[in-house]
């Protein structure tokens, strides 16, 4: 059970594919409609209702109505406006999904708050399906949204501090703006109502709404590169998930032929292939306003730049959809592209990643994942969104990857690049990691089992 997001979506696919080769049935849930996707791998598919993500019902303010009278009233109707905030969550088509299934276990993304709830107090053992590394304070790591480089103890004592101090004073700003009635205050007056444990629901580390302490957490990402520290009993990592056979969607597709035809075309005149997976950043490039720190201008103009300096390199440069992007870079140019620049405004990243001599990623963890599964060196430029640069940080302390600054100059980003191609250390340390990864593909089975092994069940159904 996922939120349908790309990432997760794609690696949730190879955790059915692994499920099913140990002869488990599983099942599909998800709130977003990710049918098609799901369906076309054979995989039986389950329509949850959308996540709602301002349950409670707002007061609209009168007219004439003074503000400190409106808030008055807000006050005095917070409870009910919770209440119904509470049944607009829409959990009884999951808990009748539940009953008809019967699932032995369930899998559900950490995104899903209320539908982890629903499962645990529904009595279905409920494991926690996570794309990060530990998020949690344990010692020996800063937070997962921190630059650090591993760090000293005073140095992650600081960005624990600052961290959980910014994080307690937007929740603490948020409840008193809506008393209560905003989404995580819903959720949390439906998680006491249904009976979850209420030590789950705190958690100042992470951007989840809660700790979930008492639910197992799975990680799909690799121990061998994370930081050293003391792992918790809950945490345990089933390694990354990237499935080979994945079909893509009709728009990925599409672009293959005309891939296929650049990348043969460069190959012919002796050129070097570079992939490029930089969504992250492409949201800023269609702002005139984003200078990007000291350098100038936003990452995707500069690393426009830097392959106009060389024209014995092809990128392919993966938009993720976000094609205004595009026409940001165009009229700041006031000129056309690169004839070396190939834009893929939907990739088949895993085929650009089989014949990339080089992968530029924005650090998020399933691009990197793929890299590392197709055995292609990454340059990494964080977008600092979310664990992004949690992961750079990683990666550049196990020395896994070239790990950049996004402020970075033209001549710099080209330099770096050159300097990657040529590195045969880093092609030597990606096998390795590549290695690393298919070492851990037991380790999934041995969580499910490990689960299940408390009720002998001679069909388990995985949902």
């Amino acid at each position: 059970m996922t939120s349908g997001l790309a990432g997760m979506v794609n690696a949730s696919l190879e955790v059915v594919r692994r499920l099913q080769a140990s002869g488990h049935r599983v099942s599909y849930a998800c709130p977003h409609d990710v049918r098609a996707t799901i369906e076309r791998h054979g995989i039986d598919y389950h329509q949850l209702p959308p996540v709602n993500r301002q349950p409670a019902p707002e007061r609209r303010r009168r007219a004439n109505e003074s503000r400190l009278a409106h808030k008055r009233a807000e006050w005095r109707t917070r409870v009910e406006r919770r209440s119904a905030g509470v049944a607009a969550l829409g959990m009884e088509a999951l808990r009748e999904l539940l009953g008809r299934l019967k699932p032995d276990l369930v899998l559900a993304d950490f995104d899903l708050e209320e539908h982890v709830i629903t499962c645990v107090t529904s009595g279905v053992r409920t494991v926690i399906l996570s794309p990060w590394f530990e998020f949690r304070r344990c010692a020996g790591l800063p937070p997962l949204g921190s630059r650090l480089v591993g760090g000293t103890s005073m140095s992650r004592w600081a960005a624990w501090t600052s961290y959980r101090c910014r994080s307690r004073l937007r929740r603490l700003r948020t409840s008193m703006r809506y008393f209560g009635t905003d989404r995580r205050g819903v959720v949390e007056e439906y998680a006491r109502r249904t009976g979850f444990p209420a030590s789950d629901l705190w958690g100042h580390d992470w951007s989840t709404l809660f700790a979930f302490d008492s639910v197992p957490v799975w990680s799909m990402t690799a121990k061998e590169l994370e930081f050293p520290h003391v792992q918790r009993a809950s945490f345990s990592h089933v390694g990354p998930m990237v499935r080979l056979d994945r079909i893509e969607d009709e728009r990925a597709a599409d672009a293959l032929g005309a891939m296929e035809a650049r990348i043969g075309r460069a190959r012919a005149a002796g050129h070097r292939v570079l992939y490029g997976s930089l969504s992250s950043m492409a949201a800023d490039a269609d702002r005139d306003d984003d200078q990007g720190g000291a350098s100038g201008g936003p990452f995707v103009d500069r690393l426009v730049e830097a392959l106009a300096s060389r024209d014995d390199w092809v990128l392919l440069l993966g938009l993720g959809g976000q094609t205004r992007a595009l026409e940001g870079v165009l009229r700041r140019r006031g000129k056309p592209l690169p004839s070396q620049i190939e834009v893929l405004p939907w990739a088949p990243q895993l085929e650009a990643l089989k014949e990339a001599d080089l992968f530029i990623s924005h650090a998020g963890i399933h691009s990197i994942h793929e890299a590392f599964t197709m055995g292609t060196p990454t340059v990494v430029y964080s977008a600092s969104a979310f664990d992004q640069d949690g992961c750079a940080a990683r990666l550049a302390f196990h020395r896994a990857a070239s790990v950049g600054s996004r402020d970075e100059s033209s001549a710099a980003i080209a330099a770096r690049l050159h300097g990657a191609l040529a590195d045969e250390s880093l092609r030597i340390r990606t096998r390795e990691v590549r290695g690393l990864f298919s070492a851990s593909g037991g380790a999934l089975d041995a969580a499910v089992a490990s689960v299940l092994k408390a009720v002998p069940i001679p069909d388990p159904c995985v949902s």
